[in-house]
C-alpha cells in the first residue's frame, strides 16, 4: 500500500457555488492506493479538487508538487489507474494513518520499519 497527504492552500467558495455550502473539516487531503502490484493501483482522496490536480498533471509548483510528481511517476509505472473521489468517512484507517504520517513526517523517514501504530492500524483493517 501507498500513502502521500496533501493539504491544499486554498480552501472555501468558488465563486459560483452557492454561499451555505462550504469546505468543511480540516483541508487535508488523504490520497491512497489499493493493494496489488505496480500493474494496477487505485488511488482516492475526499477533496475534489487533488483529483484534478492529479489528472491534470499541474501544480507542480506549489508545496504539493513534490507529492504529486511522486504520484505522477507511479501513474507512468502502472498499467491500469482509476483516480476517484472518495467521502472522507468511507476510509477511515486511510485518513487515520495520513493523520499519523502528518505528525511524523518532519522527525524521520520510513523505509523497512514503521511505528507501531501504524502497524496496528493496518492489522486491524485487514479482512478475517
Amino acid at each position: 500500500m501507498v500513502g502521500g497527504i496533501l493539504k491544499p492552500r486554498r480552501w472555501g467558495r468558488k465563486k459560483n457555488e452557492n454561499k451555505k455550502k462550504k469546505y468543511r473539516g480540516s483541508p487535508t487531503t488523504v490520497l491512497w492506493s489499493g493493494q496489488g502490484t505496480l500493474a494496477y493501483k487505485y488511488y482516492e482522496s475526499d477533496a475534489e479538487i487533488v483529483v484534478k490536480w492529479v489528472m491534470e498533471g499541474g501544480h507542480g509548483d506549489t508545496v504539493c508538487g513534490m507529492i504529486l510528481a511522486d504520484i505522477d511517476a507511479l501513474r507512468m509505472a502502472s498499467d491500469v489507474l482509476i483516480v476517484a473521489c472518495t467521502p472522507r468517512k468511507a476510509n477511515q484507517v486511510a485518513h487515520g494513518l495520513a493523520k499519523q504520517a502528518l505528525k511524523n513526517c518532519g522527525d524521520f523517514f520510513w523505509i523497512e520499519e514503521f511505528p507501531l501504530c501504524v502497524a496496528r492500524a493496518i492489522q486491524d483493517d485487514m479482512p478475517v
